[in-house]
């Protein structure tokens, strides 16, 4: 009797779990945050760029890798800096189906954040 509960236990575990596919767009963040107030006077100022990975399936994704789900991930990027950035931060998901093109550039988006505000372009 234990060895059938056991057996049925370890089989509603394998058979219970299920892997998690997201397609999206695997975007790369760029968030300018300069250190002093700007004004519309075409000057440049000081401050620096975050990058950080983007796209809302990316990020579920993502999320749901760290939450210790089986994610696949179904996207495209470049064969550029920013497709390598996306393969780096990429280790909590499978990303074997992400498509790479070469002479195309990966998906990149830009937010000036101005005294905590994102102002879009």
């Amino acid at each position: 009797m234990a060895t059938n509960i056991a057996l049925l236990e370890n089989n509603a575990s394998i058979a219970g779990r299920c892997v998690l596919v997201s397609i999206g767009a695997a975007i790369v963040n760029f968030e300018a945050i300069p250190s002093e107030d700007v004004k519309d006077d075409g000057g440049s100022y000081n401050g620096h760029i975050v990058q950080r990975m983007g796209g809302v399936a990316r990020n579920h994704a993502e999320a749901l890798g760290r939450l210790g789900c089986d994610s696949i991930f179904i996207s495209a990027v470049g064969d550029d800096s920013n497709g390598q950035f996306f393969r780096q931060n990429s280790e909590k998901m499978d990303i074997t189906r992400v498509k790479v093109i070469t002479n195309k550039p990966t998906c990149t988006y830009l937010a000036v954040n101005v005294r905590g505000n994102v102002k879009k372009p």
